[in-house]
């Protein structure tokens, strides 16, 4: 099973294997893809999501950090090694 680590601005939203939250989502990505009153969802969730979903779909354990700036944004995505593989 793939394992996904998710850091948000220094802040780990996820660290387990995708099939924890297949069904739900955790409330601490939940509010991120909500729009705030008057808001659109943060842009950079969007990348963020497609680095998720493509490790999901590749079945590669897959760091991906997000930070954020007052001027934009890095998502970034490196794929680890799995536990246990050679």
């Amino acid at each position: 099973m793939t394992h996904i680590k998710l850091v948000i601005n220094g802040e780990v939203l996820m660290d387990g294997q995708i099939s924890q939250w297949q069904q739900r989502p955790p409330t601490s990505i939940q509010h991120l893809l909500q729009p705030k009153a008057g808001r659109k969802a943060e842009i950079y969730m969007q990348a963020a999501l497609g680095a998720l979903l493509e490790a999901t779909m590749s079945e590669q354990d897959t760091l991906i950090e997000a930070t954020t700036t007052p001027t934009g944004w890095v998502v970034r995505s490196t794929h680890m090694a799995k536990v246990g593989a050679p």
